[in-house]
């Protein structure tokens, strides 16, 4: 099967699927740029067509592909593509990347709605028609996909568990087991919904029309980032 290459709308190839990994691996070829197959009908990122090869830095280009750091936060240009290192401890990434629609508003919205200055129903329509999305393929290595696995399932755990004791204290009449089942309740629920959040490899902070702006992401991968995103690199075939 014979794969063609787009860069910058500018079509490259035919190439076969060990043309593309010797070429990647020789960074002529990047994991940002999109493929498709001749019987494909939709381009996709390079590197979820060339498997788990070895990449090399200089396949990697971060001004290139839209991505910098701000602090501890990382900026991702609407429609750029991560690399495909674990944004978590920038090693190479293995088995299914995190695809994830994010979506923001603007926090004051909220604010408004805790202070009762607006409704219920008016919050969602606001919030519906305002948010922001943008999607994101978040690569993550074995162990911090593990580590996100075992987060989610602690806090759905915590979640779904947090109305046990206020449950046995009506079962039993007892009004001190029923005191303490809703003081269990809103710590285990508080307590659930940080370890769902968390269990996000990326969180948003904004999203506008150009950017999003993300936490979450290690210093390792942001260290990473910002070593090249000022590196330049050779582009021939």
């Amino acid at each position: 099967m014979n794969y063609f290459i787009s860069r910058n709308d500018q079509p490259y190839g035919p190439y076969t699927l060990a043309d593309l990994q010797r070429y990647v691996a020789s960074g002529n070829i990047f994991v940002s740029d999109m493929a498709r197959s001749e019987g494909m009908t939709e381009w996709v990122p390079v590197f979820q067509v060339i498997g788990n090869i070895p990449v090399p830095v200089a396949a990697v280009r971060s001004a290139e592909l839209g991505l910098s750091r701000d602090g501890n936060k990382l900026i991702v240009t609407r429609g750029a593509m991560l690399p495909p290192y674990c944004v978590k401890c920038a090693q190479p990434a293995d088995g299914a990347p995190w695809e994830k629609n994010f979506a923001w508003c603007n926090p004051l919205l909220a604010l408004l709605l805790i202070l009762g200055l607006i409704g219920i129903v008016v919050y969602i329509i606001v919030h519906h028609s305002a948010r922001k999305q943008m999607a994101l393929i978040v690569p993550l290595c074995k162990e911090h996909r593990l580590a996100r696995k075992t987060k989610l399932w602690v806090g759905s755990l915590l979640l779904i568990t947090s109305p046990l004791l206020i449950v046995i204290g009506a079962l039993v009449n007892k009004d001190k087991v029923i005191g303490l089942g809703f003081f269990s309740f809103l710590v285990m629920l508080i307590s659930g919904a940080v370890v769902l959040i968390q269990s996000q490899p990326l969180r948003p902070k904004k999203i506008d029309d150009q950017q999003g702006l993300f936490v979450g992401a290690r210093e390792p991968f942001l260290q990473f980032i910002d070593s090249h995103s000022q590196s330049a690199f050779g582009t021939g075939y």
